[in-house]
């Protein structure tokens, strides 16, 4: 956590409440949800699948 804190500060106590503060702002960040209405739950193994054809060209 040591490398993670230092990103937002070398003062500990002040990198803690930036790193709070980062990860309780609000976003509009779309890269991980589905895209669409469709909000359907996927099995460990379909999300799997669906990765796969996802990387298949890297």
């Amino acid at each position: 956590m040591e490398f993670i804190f230092k990103m937002f500060s070398e003062d500990l106590t002040v990198a803690k409440v930036r790193f709070k503060e980062f990860n309780e702002r609000k976003n509009d960040d779309t890269c991980l949800e589905e895209r669409g209405n469709d909000k359907r739950k996927v099995s460990d193994e379909e999300a799997r699948v669906e990765i796969r054809k996802l990387l298949d060209g890297i």
